[in-house]
């Protein structure tokens, strides 16, 4: 009588169907296939693998399960020595169930990672482990806190400079804040008379602004007068030379330069006005 490995071997040539075609079939690896058609179930796997792996090749077949299966066991009970090797015990010992479940089955786990549906071979991929995993996440977190330090340096930077091109880093700078007392003359008060080259200056608030009058002498700038001027309020004052008036709100202050009148025009918000003797001048 035909052994089980005979009849297997036997129906896939009656059907004209190759190993690797069975194979890709029944998603079983080629050299398994071979072992069940040469009646050698020794290799390592545990017995239920074995009875899935024979019982789906049988079934592609189109033999008689239940006569395969019945005859696997009891070639497996005739048995009196079976080896127990190492290798052997690479899932760890077993207990059979009382209900094998059939390889290919949507609850059966292949032993050799899973299967592609039109794969020609099992998918062996291990997967990435969950060290790595984090590992990976980790670094994609630094990667991110790290773009948004280099872009909150960027944007500081760019203000810092911004700010620089709008109040140039000169030691006699105007303060930004606005004082809250009236515009003071710093001149000489008994220099009531101008001098050759002199200038007779007066300003005249035409809504309320913060004001800092600066001479002009060289890379110099010397205060003269600085404060706030509200609507209606005149200030007057003598000047040696020439001068850069600097006003939170240019627009709201008229200078009179012995006793010429100049406005803003079309300046407003913070801005820089230059006069002397004849009139205004860009430095």
């Amino acid at each position: 009588m035909p052994n089980i490995g005979d009849r297997l071997e036997e129906a896939r040539k009656r059907q004209g169907v190759s190993i690797r075609e069975a194979s890709e079939a029944t998603k079983i690896r080629g050299d398994l296939l071979l072992s069940l058609e040469s009646n050698n179930f020794d290799f390592d796997l545990p017995d239920v693998y074995k009875r899935g792996f024979l019982k789906l090749y049988a079934r592609y077949l189109k033999l008689d399960t239940d006569k395969i299966m019945a005859d696997f066991e009891a070639v497996m009970l005739g048995r009196s020595k079976v080896k127990r090797s190492d290798s052997r015990e690479f899932f760890g010992r077993m207990d059979l169930p009382e209900r094998t479940t059939p390889l290919g089955s949507s609850e059966s786990t292949p032993p050799f990672g899973t299967h592609d549906e039109e794969g020609s071979r099992p998918n062996r991929g291990e997967g990435k482990p969950a060290e790595r995993m984090e590992q990976q996440a980790d670094t994609s977190l630094y990667w991110k806190i790290g773009a948004i330090f280099v872009g909150v340096f960027i944007i500081f930077t760019l203000l810092t400079l911004l700010v620089q091109s709008i109040f140039p880093g000169d030691s006699d700078a105007p303060d930004d804040s606005p004082a809250d007392t009236a515009i003071t003359d710093t001149t000489d008060t008994d220099s009531t008379v101008a001098t050759a080259g002199s200038m007779n200056v007066v300003l005249v608030g035409l809504g309320d602004t913060s004001v800092v009058v600066n001479t002009v002498e060289g890379n110099q700038r010397i205060v003269e007068a600085s404060g706030s001027l509200q609507a209606g309020e005149e200030v007057s004052f003598s000047a040696n030379g020439p001068i850069m008036i600097v006003a939170q709100n240019i627009q709201n202050i008229m200078v009179r330069i012995n006793g010429r009148d100049y406005r803003a025009g079309s300046m407003t918000g913070l801005g820089r006005w230059y006069f002397n003797e004849n009139g205004p001048y860009t430095p």
